[in-house]
């Protein structure tokens, strides 16, 4: 697999992460059940752009290798709201709400679905979590050499991110299934 940008890896063997909100892990007693942020509030206009603004500057950095062909749901969001003649980000929680369960509802929504869960069924509700899946151009079975110094420019990008990130964002979760089997394999 080429590591330069001119050369697209096929989207089946491309790594995927996930940028994710509203998590602070596991609990301490039941590790396969999520603690949740509770300070993580979607519905609020700034958390709606923290989470735009991400997925925007991940694609405006190179070293990042993002794939363009694809958009995370919060552009998605974006469009279908701007179409429906509202504004981004959405000021009130209510109508933010709203907004997120017609938006699910259509078809441009399936590729969507679990980037976004709500403490009630059907999208209502306040949001437990949510995050942003983006595809690169590094192939999972790739250069281990390579494939570790771009999961380290993600490090750093998460940090940065976290950094500067309002109280009701909260922490950053930055996950990839590659990444974390190359960990288990000692790699």
């Amino acid at each position: 697999c080429s590591e330069t940008t001119n050369w697209k890896v096929p989207f089946a063997n491309c790594i995927e992460v996930h940028l994710t909100w509203g998590l602070n892990g596991h609990q301490v007693y039941n590790t396969s059940a999520p603690d949740y942020n509770s300070m993580f509030d979607l519905f609020a206009p700034e958390t709606q752009a923290w989470l735009l603004e991400t997925c925007q500057l991940a694609r405006a950095q190179e070293e990042l290798m993002v794939r363009e062909e694809l958009m995370c749901w919060i552009e998605g969001f974006k469009n279908f709201v701007n179409l429906a003649g509202g504004i981004f980000p959405v000021e009130s929680p209510e109508l933010a709400s709203q907004a997120l369960q017609a938006f699910m509802h259509q078809d441009a929504a399936k590729p969507f679905y679990g980037d976004v869960s709500t403490s009630g069924l059907d999208y209502d509700g306040p949001a437990n979590f949510a995050r942003v899946r983006l595809k690169i151009n590094v192939a999972k079975t790739g250069n281990t050499t390579y494939r570790t110094a771009i999961r380290k420019r993600w490090e750093e990008f998460a940090k940065s991110r976290n950094e500067g990130a309002p109280a009701n964002v909260g922490v950053m979760l930055m996950v990839s299934s590659t990444w974390m089997q190359m960990e288990m394999e000692g790699i």
